[in-house]
């Protein structure tokens, strides 16, 4: 692996060989397609739930939308097996992938750069995400021609680990299953428990807030960015 520097305004933040990639958001931004699909999801399972965004915004702290749909249940005292919230689930990833093929979406912006220059200098190159390989695979047909994803040197989803962030266990895997040295990584998240997951994990760690994340709490990043451009 290649070593290099991550700068800002000609200031040195790390030395690093590896940079991580958090969660979907931090490749693009879909958190308004995800409130759409979840509230179709509830419509068509007939639960007569609707999401305000506030109130979206509100249950992203938590990542994971299963553990959403379950915390949510709690709240309203319904009453849903695993099975019925895994088939909301389900629902809601299908409602998704049929929004993602209908929009016109791009990346966060400095992304595109910033994973070139990883290729150019040799740094290792991951997205290490809790959610699915169908949303995963949703998300590379849709940005597809805009990001070149042969580039990561390895992806991870929910598929790789048991625990959803901010449980490190994602960023863990990665670390034992690439020999990767964590005081030579950077992670970029767009959330409070993505970047609680990768502190955990020893990793520094660049926030940078989604358009639904932005009130979340961004203390424990080592920096917070608006763009991603800003990185060199």
């Amino acid at each position: 692996m290649g070593n290099s520097s991550i700068r800002l305004r000609d200031q040195e933040l790390i030395r690093v060989s590896s940079l991580l990639i958090g969660s979907i958001g931090t490749v693009v931004e879909t958190s308004q397609l995800q409130l759409e699909a979840f509230n179709r999801a509830f419509k068509s399972f007939d639960l007569g739930w609707h999401w305000s965004r506030e109130e979206y915004e509100g249950l992203l702290i938590k990542a994971g939308g299963e553990i959403r749909i379950r915390d949510y249940g709690k709240v309203m005292n319904a009453t849903l097996s695993d099975e019925d919230i895994s088939t909301v689930y389900q629902l809601k990833g299908g409602f998704f992938s049929e929004l993602l093929e209908q929009s016109e979406l791009i990346p966060r912006k400095g992304l595109v750069p910033l994973i070139e220059a990883c290729s150019h200098f040799g740094i290792f190159l991951g997205w290490i995400t809790t959610t699915t390989a169908e949303n995963i695979t949703a998300i590379r047909k849709a940005l597809s021609g805009q990001v070149d994803f042969g580039l990561f040197d390895t992806i991870l989803d929910r598929e790789d680990c048991s625990k959803s962030k901010p449980d490190p266990e994602i960023y863990l895997e990665a670390i034992k299953r690439h020999n990767l040295e964590p005081a030579k990584i950077a992670a970029i998240e767009d959330s409070s428990s993505g970047v609680s997951s990768a502190k955990t994990a020893g990793i520094y760690c660049i926030g940078t807030p989604g358009d639904y994340k932005k009130k979340q709490e961004f203390g424990a990043a080592d920096i917070c960015l608006e763009d991603l451009g800003d990185i060199e």
